[in-house]
């Protein structure tokens, strides 16, 4: 359930709550997800020593590093590992691939794509925190649709006030050759209506064509929309964002290798439907003793200007994720001793049975299947004691 099986026999999440077999290779990061069952920590991942269940967990804060148009080939680049290597280090806690992975002809036109092209993106990718694709016009031709081979067209997650929804605006059954112009099928138009309709969360449709140039074709399912407010967008090799009708527009589609500056873009989701999006031209995590220093190049994209950086720590056997603040100045300083925690800006401390003394209960979830996960809020200079409960 909500997992997909690769060629290469790896499977990946397209859904929460998921269920995996025994002797699986699962490519979810452990840290963010209530895990029952048994199993073995590997690069980027899990190996399953038992059937199990895992959940994503409702709570805030959470974070989505996401960039497009890779348009990569069958041999691995130094563009991508780069780009693979800045989220690494942002570590999120869920990372998008927004449509154009490898580079097919782009107009449905044909090309010699094959499965190793897919595969070369996603052994680059697969150890970037729960990995997510979205398809794109690049990603088909005729005779070609390995995509599928590789994942899902269309998927929606729900992560407490957020629904996630992916849309395919390159239908092949219906798209008219040589041209890269968006074609969106009827059924797929009312699926999209479903989802923006069924709940009041705040929604945010993933696609790889703008949201400008399909908005059109899909009247049947925008006129329905509870709640959409921002649709995350590449297609155009840049980093900007719009206004259209009160829906914010966000686009990164410079993952390109002819655009001189790949920046990920980064989204930090917080409560009530707030958050804020930067683009991330540079990042450098360093470790000293007991001692985190973080360095950012930052541009600003949408909402408040700042950024979570996500650091994870062990106490008593227990993972911890530490939502590092980081603002305009583009720097930060953690400091632990034993379970004490120190910050020279504003962090969020989440994990599962965890007290925070000084810390502000910022959010809570309890996981249908046990354990109850809880964030905390330490501002600025304070000194919190982190408890296991």
């Amino acid at each position: 359930m909500n997992i997909f099986r690769l060629k290469t026999g790896e499977y990946r999440f397209v859904g929460s709550p998921l269920q995996c077999d025994p002797s699986s290779i699962l490519y979810i990061d452990p840290t963010t997800w209530c895990i029952h069952g048994k199993y073995r920590k590997i690069r980027g991942g899990i190996e399953t020593l038992s059937r199990l269940i895992a959940v994503i967990p409702s709570i805030k804060p959470f974070t989505l590093a996401w960039i497009g148009d890779l348009h990569a080939e069958k041999s691995p680049e130094n563009r991508l590992y780069s780009i693979a290597s800045t989220m690494k280090v942002i570590n999120p806690t869920f990372s998008l691939l927004l449509g154009d992975l490898i580079n097919g002809s782009g107009e449905y036109r044909g090309s010699d794509m094959d499965d190793s092209w897919f595969e070369n993106v996603w052994n680059i990718f697969k150890e970037v925190p729960n990995m997510l694709w979205v398809k794109g016009n690049h990603d088909i031709d005729p005779g070609h649709y390995e995509f599928y081979n590789w994942f899902e067209r269309l998927w929606s997650i729900n992560i407490g006030d957020y629904k996630f929804i992916a849309f395919d605006t390159y239908n092949e059954d219906h798209i008219i050759s040589e041209t890269s112009h968006t074609f969106i099928s009827t059924s797929d138009t009312l699926w999209l209506r479903r989802k923006l309709h069924e709940d009041d969360r705040v929604k945010i449709v993933f696609s790889h064509h703008l949201f400008t140039q399909w908005r059109i074709f899909a009247y049947l399912a925008l006129k329905y929309a509870v709640n959409l407010q921002y649709v995350f967008s590449a297609h155009d090799h840049r980093v900007y964002r719009e206004n259209i009708d009160n829906v914010e527009m966000l686009v990164n589609g410079s993952g390109s290798s002819e655009v001189k500056e790949h920046l990920v873009s980064l989204t930090s989701f917080f409560k009530n439907g707030d958050l804020s999006t930067v683009a991330v031209k540079d990042i450098k995590v360093e470790k000293s003793n007991e001692e985190y220093f973080i360095i950012t190049d930052l541009r600003e994209l949408s909402g408040n200007p700042i950024a979570l950086i996500r650091l994870i720590i062990e106490i008593d056997n227990n993972i911890l994720n530490i939502y590092v603040k980081i603002d305009r100045e583009g720097r930060a300083k953690i400091c632990l001793s034993g379970k004490y925690i120190e910050a020279s800006t504003d962090i969020y401390v989440v994990g599962k049975n965890i007290g925070v003394i000084n810390g502000e209960l910022y959010d809570e979830w309890r996981c249908p299947y046990d354990h109850t996960w809880r964030s905390y809020y330490l501002k600025k200079g304070s000194r919190g004691k982190i408890e296991i409960v």
